[in-house]
């Protein structure tokens, strides 16, 4: 069952305020601060080793390992239990995307020219790579996806710019078994595409690319419904809240006056009606780099942002219309991706300094 708002807010704020050691007053009086947006710095760990950007982090289902993976072509799984060396999986591309399966057991990594590899998580082998048709004109395989069973795989390649020789982006659904290719969705050739399941069957996705998401049956691919995007704005990020009700999307807009200007919005919907729920009454001028529902409340999202010289990560209390109440700051760094644990405690945001920062976000 989903938290009030309130008790989003006060727990939140509560579980902050003992990293820093507050006083009792001190924590008293958050509850009440915390109507308004609340910034931290303060981290509950940092894990390093990347060389370069940190472009994907994922916890496993247990909350016991964590992946990042970056543009130094390697995966590193990390034992939070402890301080032990990562298990580090070398990959010859840049690497855009991670996913651990259901039961943990296997990790997909998506890379340059579509590479898509399944790695064995216990021995670090790669059990299965996927020939994408077309290679490496694909692009790069921006997001990776199980099916909440875990016998099938989806996986999105694309460009974010033009580039000559390039093949159409396309979105492809797989036997996570076999590695059989089940069915492709092509796209345009400037086109960055999203996909997601939307639990807890998994039977249906949404797909994001260019001006457009597309609701789709995962079996077949076919195409459902759509929702609506007014007024020209591209979409490049989707994830679903864990009650499968609310999607969550980040829209590309520009200005018209007095100069033009790009700024991100995050767009709510209903998965239902296929109606527009909300959308960031602030555009966000920072890139919205990714998104992530929190699996313990289905009203708490959070957003890495790139700033000019710092990351940023906020948390949204969706329950309000897009309302935000906390951010966290990273000084002289960008960040890329974020992620929840499973049990919805920390949050993990990869950043361009080759650095992931934990912080605790309940207690």
């Amino acid at each position: 069952m989903g938290i009030t708002r309130r008790e989003a807010l006060k727990t939140a704020a509560a579980g902050l305020a003992r990293i820093g050691g507050a006083s009792e007053a001190q924590q008293a009086g958050e509850e009440a601060a915390a109507t308004q947006p609340q910034t931290s710095k303060r981290t509950r760990n940092q894990l390093r080793g990347h060389e370069g950007v940190v472009h994907a982090v994922a916890f496993s289902p247990d909350g016991k390992t964590f992946a990042s993976a970056g543009s130094d072509g390697t995966v590193r799984i990390w034992d939070l239990a402890d301080e032990k060396e990562p298990c580090v999986l070398e990959n010859s591309d840049r690497i855009f995307a991670v996913a651990f399966s259901p039961d943990g057991k296997t990790l997909v990594s998506g890379a340059d020219g579509g590479s898509v590899k399944l790695w064995d998580t216990s021995t670090g082998q790669v059990r299965t790579s996927l020939e994408v048709p077309g290679g490496r004109p694909r692009g790069k395989a921006f997001c990776v996806a199980f099916t909440p069973d875990g016998k099938k795989l989806a996986t999105a390649c694309g460009l974010m710019k033009s580039t000559w020789g390039a093949g159409p982006a396309a979105v492809m659904l797989w036997d996570a078994a076999t590695g059989n290719q089940l069915w492709t969705i092509e796209g345009g050739h400037t086109w960055t595409p999203a996909v997601v399941f939307v639990p807890p069957d998994g039977e249906t996705l949404a797909l994001a690319g260019g001006y457009e998401i597309t609701i789709h049956d995962a079996t077949t691919g076919k195409k459902r419904t759509k929702l609506a995007t007014p007024n020209g704005g591209t979409t490049h990020l989707l994830t679903v809240s864990p009650d499968g009700k609310t999607l969550a999307s980040v829209e590309l807009r520009h200005t018209t006056q007095p100069v033009q200007l790009p700024y991100h919005q995050v767009v709510l919907w209903d998965l239902a009606t296929g109606k527009e729920l909300a959308r960031s009454f602030e555009p966000q001028t920072e890139y919205i780099t990714s998104l992530a529902f929190s699996p313990w409340d289905s009203a708490l999202l959070a957003s890495a942002e790139v700033g000019c010289w710092h990351g940023t990560v906020k948390l949204w209390d969706i329950a309000e219309g897009g309302w935000w109440f906390r951010e966290f700051h990273v000084d002289n760094a960008r960040c890329t991706s974020v992620a929840f644990s499973p049990d919805g405690k920390v949050l993990a945001a990869g950043c361009d300094n080759g650095i992931v920062e934990l912080w605790n976000v309940r207690g």
